[in-house]
């Protein structure tokens, strides 16, 4: 008996807990419900009112678009139509003129290029003597002969040396009317002083051919090919022997 009175009691606690609960979370249900509907309500407007004019401002423009490219075709109508009138009327009278101004032309080209390769005046050669290199530029001047960026009587001592390069020059009657600017490595003085003359009579033939027969009459065009000979064993030098002695 005891068992049952608890439990109907405990269904009746339940009921009264109940009862007071459900007016709370009825109320709670009812104030969420309207906010939803109200948003719900809100939305639904402004979609409604958009995509109508999005769509009628596409629809508006798409016809302009199209209006724009009608002109394009009539100027490429215009091009085909001019083109063909230009290439039949210049073509064959342009033709005859342009082939006969060319012709006239061409000579006088040809005569430039032969003015200017007189007017550079630079004779240059090479000459050699024993172990003597020597490099010569003839220029048109008053006579002015450099060595090495010195001047001829600074570069060679002695006093014949000076007299051995200008013998080209002086033979040809030439000295008071070229500059020699002479680049020589190698060897003694004297041994650059004769590559030296006969690179000043090499370069003179480049002036003028006619120096040939002179030139070479004197011998200033001939590599001199006298060189020290060499030590032979035994010996002191090339040909001296030691003193002989009998006892």
């Amino acid at each position: 008996m005891t068992t049952e009175v608890k439990a109907n009691e405990t269904v009746e606690a339940v009921k009264k807990t109940v009862k007071k609960v459900a007016p709370k979370v009825e109320g709670e249900v009812a104030k969420k419900a309207p906010v939803k509907k109200a948003e719900t309500m809100v939305k639904a407007p402004k979609v409604t009112e958009v995509k109508p004019e999005v769509a009628v401002e596409v629809k508006a423009e798409k016809p302009a678009v199209k209006k724009v490219a009608a002109p394009k075709a009539v100027k490429a109508e215009v091009k085909a139509e001019v083109k063909p009138e230009v290439k039949t009327e210049v073509k064959p009278e342009v033709k005859a003129e342009v082939k006969a101004e060319v012709k006239a032309e061409k000579p006088a080209v040809k005569k430039a290029k032969a003015v200017k390769a007189v007017k550079a005046e630079k004779f240059e050669a090479t000459g050699k003597r024993k172990k003597s290199v020597a490099r010569v530029k003839l220029v048109n001047g008053n006579g002015v002969i450099t060595v090495n960026g010195r001047t001829l009587e600074q570069y060679f001592p002695v006093g014949t040396l000076p007299i051995v390069v200008k013998q080209p020059l002086e033979l040809t009657q030439t000295l008071s009317k070229l500059d020699v600017f002479a680049e020589v490595f190698g060897g003694g003085f004297s041994g650059q002083a004769g590559a030296i003359r006969n690179a000043i009579a090499k370069a003179l033939l480049v002036v003028s051919d006619t120096y040939r027969a002179e030139l070479k009459k004197a011998g200033y065009l001939t590599r001199d090919s006298r060189v020290k000979e060499r030590k032979k064993y035994g010996l002191k030098k090339a040909r001296k022997a030691p003193q002989f002695s009998k006892r």
